[in-house]
């Protein structure tokens, strides 16, 4: 009798351990599925926490990139600009001086044709003179009895006042109109100078 009292308690016993050890285990297994999901939910708010800085780091990379692309855009339309200008500037000045070089190209060829009609006024005069000596010569051959060579002498002495008088008139004329074209020469020298000069510093 008491063996089986002995064998039961030792019976119950054993299935008392098995279900305290079966408890613990359940209540093992949950604190382990309790932390595998802490942990989980951890990496998962570490994860969105790295990936939303990842994102924002991203967005100023972005925009530090855009503000130093339109900053660098700025100074090229800045220095486009200053070129076009300087260029156009430039261009304005080649105009300027071929327009002047025309002028003077122009002033030449009047003052060539001036020069060519005074020539050819010079030499009418020269045979209209020549034509008046002989006219002269010839009357006072006839007047005064006198030999061609003394009446050539005498009509020589009487005209070269006249001649010298007519030749220095000519020539105070020419040099006026000289220095007048020097001057404005000179002028025209300076201002393009002065343009020049201007130029350099552009």
């Amino acid at each position: 009798m008491l063996f089986l009292i002995g064998g039961g308690a030792l019976t119950a016993g054993v299935l008392v351990g098995f279900l305290v050890r079966r408890q613990l285990e359940k209540a093992r297994v949950a604190s382990a599925q309790r932390d595998a999901r802490q942990i989980v939910e951890e990496g998962r708010k570490e994860a969105e926490a790295i990936r939303k800085e990842a994102v924002l780091q991203a967005k100023d990379t972005v925009l530090r990139a855009k503000d130093e692309w339109e900053k660098e855009a700025r100074e090229m339309r800045r220095e486009l600009q200053a070129q076009e200008k300087r260029l156009q500037q430039r261009e304005e000045t080649l105009d300027r001086k071929l327009e002047q070089l025309d002028a003077r190209g122009e002033e030449l060829e009047r003052r060539e044709r001036e020069l060519h009609q005074q020539a050819q006024a010079l030499e009418q005069d020269r045979k209209k003179l020549q034509e008046q000596i002989s006219e002269q010569t010839r009357r006072l051959e006839q007047v005064a009895g006198m030999s061609a060579e003394e009446a050539k002498q005498e009509l020589m002495a009487n005209m070269e006042s006249e001649a010298r008088h007519d030749a220095a008139r000519r020539i105070k004329q020419i040099e006026d109109e000289a220095r007048e074209t020097a001057d404005k020469k000179a002028k025209e020298i300076l201002a393009l100078a002065i343009q020049r000069y201007a130029g350099d510093f552009v």
